[in-house]
This record gives structure tokens, sequence and C-alpha cells, in this order.
């Protein structure tokens, strides 16, 4: 995925129609959210899961675990998220530790999520009437077709989960 400020260019109904059927398939729907009053909704949800997260204890320690704070590390690991990737600065490991508990904080996670979300041209959710591992493949293979159909359409994403991550949120998420 990429974090990153988008034009905000609103995508012509060829191109939605090309994505909504790069998805199509196996019991998977797009639902395609570009009018202002629906977005405001979905921003305000995944602000709020997002601040939930960063706020968790336990997400906390798993995403500093799992980040490599310079390119020689993660080489080595052949694992995680090397975070020169997200435009922070390559780091000592043991520096990048420190200074991850002292500025990735709700505030300034929420902050970069909400410029984002605003300059975003709109959401594309993906949704199943199913929850069992048949249905999460076939709703895998339709994210990697909507990737692939939006690289081809010279458009950016990025992977916005936050009311997925936090159970709490799924069902106000389904609701909106």
């Amino acid at each position: 995925t990429t974090r990153c400020e988008y034009d905000g260019k609103p995508v012509s109904p060829a191109h939605l129609k090309s994505l909504e059927e790069a998805v199509a398939g196996r019991g998977v729907v797009a639902k395609l959210v570009t009018n202002d009053a629906e977005r405001r909704e979905l921003e305000a949800l995944v602000l709020e899961a997002n601040a939930a997260q960063v706020g968790s204890t336990p997400f906390r320690h798993e995403l500093k675990d799992w980040l490599r704070f310079n390119e020689a590390d993660a080489k080595a690991r052949g694992d995680g998220l090397f975070s020169a990737c997200s435009g922070n600065p390559e780091l000592p490991s043991w520096l990048g530790k420190v200074l991850f508990d002292w500025f990735y904080t709700t505030a300034s996670a929420n902050e970069t999520l909400a410029r984002q979300l605003k300059t975003s041209s709109g959401f594309i959710l993906l949704h199943s009437g199913r929850n069992d591992s048949r249905q999460w493949i076939d709703v895998g293979r339709s994210a990697q077709r909507l990737a692939l159909q939006i690289t081809a359409l010279g458009m950016k994403m990025a992977f916005v989960n936050q009311p997925l991550e936090v159970e709490s949120f799924r069902p106000r998420l389904l609701s909106a």
C-alpha cells in the first residue's frame, strides 16, 4: 500500500465502472463512495477507529516490533515494514524504537490520516455476505484485481482498514 496525499480529482464514470467490474464475482461486492456526505461519515469512522487502534498498547507493541527502521535490518530480517517506505528517515533500530514511542501518537497519526483521506477521490468498500475462509480468499483476490485495475488506470490507492482491525467498529462500518 502507499500512504500519500492524492490529487483528489473525481474519477470518471467509465473508470468507476471498470473498478466495479474488476471486483465483481464470487459473492464480493464493491461499494463506491464518492459523495461528500457518505465520505465524511466514513472519514470520521476511520479516524475514530484509527485513534482506538493507535491508543491500543498491544497494537503499538506489535507495530513497533514489526517496523524495520533501516534498510540493513529490513534485508537481514526479510520481513516487517520498512519505515522509510512511509517517508520516515532511516535510523539505527534502537533509536527508531525510542523515537517511535515519542512521535507516533494518536494526534500525529490522525492528522496524517485525515490529510490523506481528505485528498482522496473516494472510497471503495469490498464486502461479502459470508465470513469463512473461502470467502476471505475470494475477497483477497478481488482486492488484488482492484489494485491491478487501479494501477492500469494510472491511479493511486491505499488500504485503509482501521474499522476492520478494531473489531468493535465492524458493525458501524457495515451499517455506514
